[in-house]
């Protein structure tokens, strides 16, 4: 079955609005997308050659998690909703996924590289939290509503009820 060729990959990437990192073994940027920059509180850092934690500091603590996936222990590593409201020109909330490439040809040439896909989910995110609180403030109306005593104001109405 053939594979899509690496440009049209790239232009379904771009379309959907994700960006990427290549990092080899020692977690040094090798690779990357040019809308990367705007997922990063230091877009600055981003230079190839560059370690990702310069980069991207949020992935310190989570270097077990990128070797397992390098080391085939985990297929995936993702973490969603990342928030980064930091700045209003970038991304409010983000995914990102860790993925190794296994491919014999990586493996012959030595190295074995990490991807980190880079995903806006702003929308999503915010779309969520908004009927998460219109949930909640019904329940609240409603347990108030359930709990108060006959005689007291009704929270619908405004008025006394019998």
């Amino acid at each position: 079955m053939p594979f899509p060729p690496i440009p049209v990959l790239k232009k379904f990437l771009k379309a959907k609005a994700v960006e990427y990192l290549v990092l080899d073994e020692n977690f040094t940027i090798k690779s990357m997308s040019s809308g990367v920059l705007n997922y990063s509180d230091y877009p600055d850092a981003f230079k190839l050659g560059n370690q990702v934690w310069e980069a991207f500091p949020e992935f310190i603590g989570f270097e077990e998690d990128f070797e397992k996936v390098r080391n085939k222990e985990a297929e995936i590593f993702q973490i969603k909703e990342l928030a980064k409201a930091i700045n209003p020109h970038r991304p409010e909330y983000i995914n990102f996924y860790v993925i190794s490439n296994h491919l014999q040809e990586t493996i012959a040439s030595g190295e074995q590289l990490l991807f980190i896909f880079f995903e806006d989910d702003s929308e999503n995110t915010l779309m969520k939290q908004q009927l998460l609180q219109q949930v909640n403030e019904l329940h609240l109306i409603l347990e108030l509503e359930n709990f108060a005593p006959h005689g007291q104001r009704s929270l619908s109405s405004g008025k006394k009820q019998p």
